[in-house]
């Protein structure tokens, strides 16, 4: 069995209270298992042998249920995390399909969680608002946030986790994803879950994003290279880098940039297919995009 980690790719929608299942109330029983309504998982897959990594906890921080994730051993996939995204997730190749209609530019995710890792792991937290380019036909990220949870929470506890944007754009989707743990995972680490919101408004760029002009093509994609073209205002050396959705290093690449419009061929032919986060750093910043392979 065969269990690749979703990234993202999104869809939207207009007000905090439209979160689709925010406190995690509404679960729908298949059966043999509960799956928290609005939110994707990898239960379906897992199945099989018995082993579920989301579940539902009683009592919630606020109602009657939260979102319960623990990394488990699953048969013929090795230690598997708890997985939820806000939308849907195509379970055959793990790449997320859908997310959920939202065109707000808020400052935060807020909510409550506990977290007790195993060993040395940590959590993983990803938020994307992003907005469809009809020029290009894909999709523009407008904010993102890969976040990490370091230390253990045995309590129920507030936080707050801060969007960074990259232009001025008005978002038309938005994803949120939860991970027990990250590579390597590690059996037993647990994320509980609650009353998430999103709140705040954000009306200008709030990170440094000095590296112009940042597109991949093509993407989606399936060929073995993509092109990345860049903007930079000053030469220098510029680190090209691919992480999966929960922070992992997959490729790393230095190149020199010349102040002006650059062109880099991205070797991607040992990649599996997924959603992956490709990054440009040079003198100037950082810039980030969002890459998709079939």
């Amino acid at each position: 069995m065969k269990i690749l980690l979703p990234l993202l790719v999104l869809m939207a929608n207009t007000a905090v209270a439209q979160l689709p299942n925010a406190g995690f109330e509404n679960w729908t029983s298949t059966g043999g298992y509960n799956n928290p309504n609005g939110w994707d998982n990898l239960n379906s897959t897992t199945a099989i042998t018995g082993t579920f990594t989301t579940e539902k906890g009683t009592p919630g921080y606020t109602g009657n249920s939260y979102l319960k994730l623990t990394s488990k051993n699953v048969l013929g996939a090795g230690i598997v995390p708890g997985i939820a995204v806000s939308g849907q997730i195509d379970h055959s190749s793990g790449v997320p399909t859908k997310g959920f209609a939202y065109t707000i530019r808020s400052q935060s995710l807020t909510g409550y969680w506990q977290y007790v890792p195993a060993g040395a792991d940590k959590g993983g937290v990803f938020i994307a608002l992003t907005k469809w380019n009809t020029a290009t036909n894909s999709r523009d990220t407008v904010a993102s946030t890969l976040y990490s949870i370091n230390s253990s929470i045995t309590t129920w506890s507030a936080f707050s986790i801060d969007l960074n944007y990259r232009n001025t754009l008005t978002p038309d989707s938005a994803m949120i994803g939860f991970s027990s743990g990250q590579r390597p995972f590690v059996l037993g680490s647990y994320l509980y879950v609650d009353a998430i919101a999103f709140s705040g408004t954000v009306s200008s760029i709030n990170t440094i994003q000095n590296t112009l002009n940042y597109s991949i093509y093509p993407n989606p994609t399936n060929p073995t290279s993509v092109t990345l073209n860049y903007t930079v205002k000053k030469s220098g050396t510029a680190t090209i880098k691919i992480t999966d959705c929960v922070g992992k290093l997959i490729k790393q690449q230095l190149v020199n940039a010349s102040a002006g419009t650059n062109t880099t061929l991205l070797n991607i032919a040992t990649l599996n297919a997924g959603t992956y986060i490709t990054s440009i750093e040079t003198v100037d910043g950082i810039s980030t995009q969002r890459l998709v392979i079939e």
